[in-house]
């Protein structure tokens, strides 16, 4: 009997030790372990590698929407200057100062604490750093496909564009309806 009422005793107090761990695994992450899981996978560098990646499809974007005309030097500059303005844009809207506050949010919205740690230890086995080594290859590879595939179906996005903008302008009873004027070509 006095066996059993020590090793009672014993449960009685590891219970609530249990009851912490398991409420630490369903615990929200903290600020700081997200961090290191950025830190791990490189995202900030990652994030501005693609921005670089970025850069040529602005001019190659601005270059398809003038159809392949020949542009003299005053115009070259301007499509320059408007692709540089582009590009300077995209740099604030994706300034790491103003993403990181809303991807820890989404991480921690996402995943427990328990999610991260065990994050952390794959990110830092062999097999993890060789998946982030890998990942500016691979979305390189993904970014390279949908453009190709965006340019392969711009034609017929076009000639949707323009056939609903046809029927919108021929729905367009202004005899009845005062309010509602063609839109302009």
């Amino acid at each position: 009997m006095p066996k059993s009422r020590g090793a009672l005793f014993a449960l009685c107090l590891l219970l609530p030790a249990l009851g912490l761990a398991a409420a630490g695994a369903d615990a929200p992450p903290s600020d700081e372990s997200i961090r290191e899981v950025f830190e791990e996978t490189h995202i900030q560098g990652i994030m501005g590698a693609a921005l670089e990646q970025v850069k040529p499809n602005v001019r190659a974007q601005l270059q398809r929407e003038l159809g392949g005309t020949h542009l003299n030097e005053k115009q070259r500059q301007i499509i320059e200057d408007s692709s540089q303005q582009r590009i300077a844009l995209m740099q604030q809207a994706l300034d790491w100062q103003l993403l990181e506050p809303k991807l820890i949010a989404a991480y921690r919205e996402a995943f427990t604490q328990h999610d991260i740690d065990q994050m952390l230890v794959f990110y830092r086995s062999p097999t993890g750093q060789k998946a982030i080594a890998k990942q500016p290859q691979i979305m390189q590879q993904v970014g390279q496909f949908t453009m190709e595939r965006v340019s392969a179906i711009t034609p017929q996005l076009q000639q949707l564009q323009r056939e609903m903008m046809q029927k919108v302008r021929a729905a367009a009873d202004v005899a009845t309806d005062p309010e509602a004027k063609p839109p302009s070509q």
